[in-house]
């Protein structure tokens, strides 16, 4: 049987046509919107290589201008803190003298004719001749600002008039001087004879030969490996000596005084300040009168001490052999008991000598309210 043939209706055409006609819009939308989306990326990406190139370039440039106007700028302002130095013949010089109201000095010597100074502008210091005398001092004599100074001379006498600051002396062979009412003194390997007067503050002398004569209120102090006479006058500050060689006088109202492996002599008169001394090989002699006094004697100390109501305690040596004398008039007394002891009117004594190598020397010690102690 045979199917009737199909034929397209007028309609069914034109939707055909429509329908082709509208995937063609579709594809050619497409085709524009990946072309758009091409050119979008190309863009972006040529826009921030540029950008980046241009941004590096520019940065270089200004880099390049900038920093060495930067460094001209910048030099003469360091050329300037750090001034140029600043020399003196000192042939003719008897006597260098530094007058600051603050200060920070380093001085330093050395064989040379001539004083050499750096750290202060030179628009900042005044410096003149005097009867022989240096004189440097601020240009202002009303300026409080702070100098640094570096010094380096040929040794000769010197001396600094401070209000506040630092000096620090290495190397020095020649007589010192110092007033300074508040700051810190240091010496290091030096020869001469130094008077220092301080107010409050530090001072240390280390590695020195020459005399002292210390006049301080309260002031912190400690001398080490030195040799010479000190004469100490410290009113409330702290004194240490270590490794000192010569005759020592020191005086005090209430400040401790602490002397290690030292010789020679040692002369105190103190109101009640503490004494510890140690390992010390020669006299030991004056009065604590209500401060407590340690020592720790050797086979050559000697002793004449006396307090009014301050302890004394001494400890000896096993091969010390000391002639011994101790009286106390109503305090507690110890010593050895093969030492023979009297009692009276006027309190306790103890007599005798110490049962050691050679008969030598004396310690002697007397209180009057306080106790005495010898192991």
């Amino acid at each position: 049987m045979r199917h009737p043939s199909v034929q397209s209706s007028p309609v069914q055409l034109d939707r055909i046509q429509v329908w082709s006609e509208n995937k063609k819009m579709v594809e050619l939308n497409s085709a524009n919107r990946n072309f758009v989306t091409w050119f979008v990326t190309c863009f972006v990406t040529y826009f921030e290589k540029c950008f980046v190139t241009c941004f590096v370039n520019w940065a270089k440039t200004f880099l390049v201008i900038l920093v060495p106007l930067v460094v001209v700028s910048v030099a003469p302002a360091a050329s300037n803190s750090a001034a140029a130095a600043q020399t003196f013949p000192i042939q003719s010089v008897q006597k260098i003298k530094f007058k600051f109201s603050s200060a920070q000095i380093k001085i330093s010597g050395n064989l040379s004719t001539q004083l050499e100074m750096t750290g202060a502008d030179t628009e900042e210091l005044k410096v003149s001749t005097e009867d022989g005398v240096l004189v440097i001092e601020p240009r202002d004599s009303k300026s409080i600002k702070k100098i640094n100074l570096n010094v380096t001379s040929g040794s000769v006498p010197v001396e600094f008039f401070l209000g506040q600051g630092q000096v620090v002396v290495q190397d020095w062979k020649g007589p010192i001087l110092v007033n300074l009412q508040k700051g810190e003194f240091e010496s290091v390997r030096s020869q001469g004879d130094f008077k220092l007067h301080m107010l409050k503050g530090k001072a240390l002398v280390s590695q020195h030969t020459g005399d002292l004569a210390l006049d301080f209120y309260n002031v912190d102090l400690n001398i080490k490996n030195a040799e010479g006479a000190v004469q100490i006058s410290n009113f409330s500050g702290d004194t240490g000596l270590q490794k000192t060689k010569g005759d020592v006088k020191w005086n005090s109202l209430s400040g401790p005084l602490k002397v290690e492996q030292s010789q020679g002599s040692l002369q105190i008169e103190t109101q009640k300040g503490s004494i510890v001394a140690s390992d010390f090989q020669g006299r030991i002699e004056g009065l604590n009168s209500e401060g407590s006094t340690q020592v720790a004697a050797v086979e050559s100390t000697e002793m004449n001490f006396r307090s009014l109501s301050g302890g004394i305690r001494v400890t000896s040596s096993p091969k010390a052999s000391q002639w011994v004398n101790l009286s106390t008039v109503s305090g507690e007394l110890w010593a050895p008991s093969y030492l023979h002891e009297t009692r009276d009117g006027a309190g306790k004594n103890v007599q005798g000598r110490l049962r050691g190598v050679e008969p030598k020397g004396v310690l002697r010690l007397r209180s009057a309210d306080g106790s005495i102690s010898l192991k």
